[in-house]
């Protein structure tokens, strides 16, 4: 019998209603999509990594080095160099809880904390939203590779 390619999301239906298990041979967290509508339509590249701070405890090892490392060459130091500098001086991105009162902070945070907050289905914890006021960006941060390739495909590649 001779073997037919299937999209695995048809494999996959087809399975659960078997009641079978599948696992894809490559696990991909994120789904690299191009010409998505700027998430933040706010000029300038923005990016805004939104957690429960509580559940940090949960997090892999590589969503905690993802959220909270600043080490040269992590994503972190990647998006403080390629995001836009507020009047502040800031870098344009922001690592913030999902019940932070934004109402005084830059109407890009706003806007993606608002955008995040609309997401259907809810969005899971922790988020991350890349903007260049062009196209961009919304997915669960899981591994790095992904987020890497994400930022870099929204804000430019490495500098």
């Amino acid at each position: 019998m001779g073997s037919l390619k299937v999209p695995f999301p048809i494999v996959v239906a087809v399975a659960l209603c078997a009641g079978i298990i599948v696992e894809p041979a490559v696990k991909s967290y994120f789904v690299t999509t191009v010409n998505v509508p700027a998430p933040i339509s706010v000029p300038g590249n923005h990016a805004l990594l939104i957690e429960e701070t509580d559940d940090r405890g949960s997090w892999t090892p590589e969503q905690r080095e993802i959220m909270l490392s600043n080490a040269p060459g992590s994503p972190r130091d990647f998006l403080t160099q390629h995001t836009t500098k507020e009047p502040n001086g800031q870098p344009g991105f922001i690592l913030l809880d999902q019940q932070d009162d934004v109402k005084l902070m830059p109407p890009w945070v706003q806007e993606g904390l608002q955008k995040f907050k609309d997401h259907q289905p809810p969005a899971k914890l922790p988020w991350a939203i890349f903007s260049n006021g062009k196209t961009g960006y919304e997915g669960q941060v899981l591994d790095k590779v992904t987020f890497n390739k994400e930022a870099q495909r929204v804000f430019g590649g490495a500098k």
